[in-house]
């Protein structure tokens, strides 16, 4: 997770994104944070698996939602 608004490979926020997220991190320590990585909102009901992804997919994404609940939208 970076800066800038170029990236190959990793999840780029922007300049001012980056700085929010290091200010929140800094104020809540890093062993406090944990950073989920999904395709899209996945708490949302129309939110669905492709169905020709791979067999393990569906598992991914239900691990995926089941930490996304704690969070309203």
């Amino acid at each position: 997770i970076h800066g800038k608004a170029v990236t190959i490979g990793c999840i780029a926020i922007g300049d001012r994104g980056i700085e929010e997220l290091f200010y929140l991190v800094s104020e809540v320590g890093r062993e406090n944070v944990e950073v989920i990585v999904a395709p899209y909102d996945l708490r949302r009901p129309e939110s669905s698996v492709a169905v020709d992804g791979p067999e393990w997919l569906p598992g991914l994404y239900e691990q995926i939602r089941s930490a996304l609940s704690e969070f309203s939208e």
